[in-house]
């Protein structure tokens, strides 16, 4: 059985606070095991706050965010109306500088990457998905 819950939150700080507080009732009400929502959880507060600090979001937009329960699988699908980014594309960071050699920034996908059996990327009528 298929379950679906989709949100809009603002692309700001108090978004990415709605967000959290949406995920963790979903994830009860599905019963997600606890370290599968951590791991969630993390993720997409990392997409969101990226969306947040990079996105170029206006005041007043939104951010939707859908979840999909099927099979014992989730799918989290992050989609915002800023410029055309697709972090996937993006530099991996040096990890073997020193932190003070360090450029900040681009260790949230790395961590996405890790803690997720799969992330994509597409532009879709003007949204990145």
């Amino acid at each position: 059985m298929t379950k679906a819950t989709i949100i809009h939150v603002p692309a700001a700080g108090s978004g990415v606070e709605e967000a959290r507080a949406a995920l963790d009732g979903s994830c009860a009400a599905h019963e997600i095991p606890a370290a599968e929502a951590w791991r969630l959880k993390v993720s997409l507060d990392e997409a969101l706050s990226n969306v947040v600090r990079h996105g170029d979001s206006l005041p007043g937009t939104h951010v939707a965010i859908g979840m999909r329960v099927a099979g014992g699988a989730v799918e989290l699908t992050v989609s915002d109306g800023g410029p055309a980014f697709n972090p996937l594309d993006a530099a991996a960071p040096d990890r073997s500088a020193g932190i003070e050699a360090r450029t900040p920034g681009g260790l949230g996908i790395v961590l996405v990457r890790a803690l997720m059996d799969e992330v994509e990327y597409a532009r879709r009528d003007g949204l990145n998905v």
